[in-house]
């Protein structure tokens, strides 16, 4: 028992509790009013170390996109010890990265965005909407939606995985 000093140790409490509470005994890292603060940095810190990575593939030196992508990458583990210690931090890493590829995508395809906008405001009939390809890409979002409803926690991933196919496929 001396390796572990907390185990089996019975703690005497010198206030009277009210009822049928329970003393319990917490240990936290960090104080409650901190965490919404490193959860919205964590978001900030992974839209720029995803932003910083997506343009290493820009750059025409191979030593300064080797050392880009190395310089992400200890950035990326500091905030998962970062993410260890706080609760919530992981899902705000995915957030941040979702948005850095969503940002990335808009800006790149600015022209499609504006166009496929505009003919959403115009009037076309039925027949010409109903194509294969049209119905293929509603039954595969029925099935992404049908996915997040049956499991929330899953949106985040699956808007990562969309996000990253797109930005595949948009090269």
């Amino acid at each position: 028992m001396r390796s572990f000093p907390y185990v089996g140790e019975l703690y005497r409490f010198e206030r009277i509790l009210p009822g049928q509470v329970i003393p319990t005994i917490g240990v936290s890292y960090v104080t409650d009013s901190v965490v919404p603060w490193i959860r919205w940095a964590a978001v900030a810190a992974a839209f720029g170390l995803c932003l910083l990575f997506l343009s290493s593939f820009d750059q025409k030196s191979s030593t300064h996109q080797w050392s880009t992508r190395i310089a992400v990458l200890i950035g990326v583990a500091l905030l998962l010890v970062v993410a260890h210690h706080v609760l919530g931090v992981h899902r705000r890493l995915v957030w941040g990265f979702d948005l850095a590829l969503a940002w990335s995508l808009a800006r790149v395809h600015r022209g499609r965005i504006v166009g496929f906008l505009n003919r959403l405001t115009e009037p076309k009939g039925l027949q010409e909407q109903l194509v294969w390809r049209n119905m293929a890409i509603l039954f595969a979002i029925n099935i992404v939606v049908m996915v997040v409803l049956i499991s929330p926690m899953l949106l985040s991933s699956i808007v990562l995985i969309g996000l990253i196919i797109w930005r595949r496929v948009a090269r």
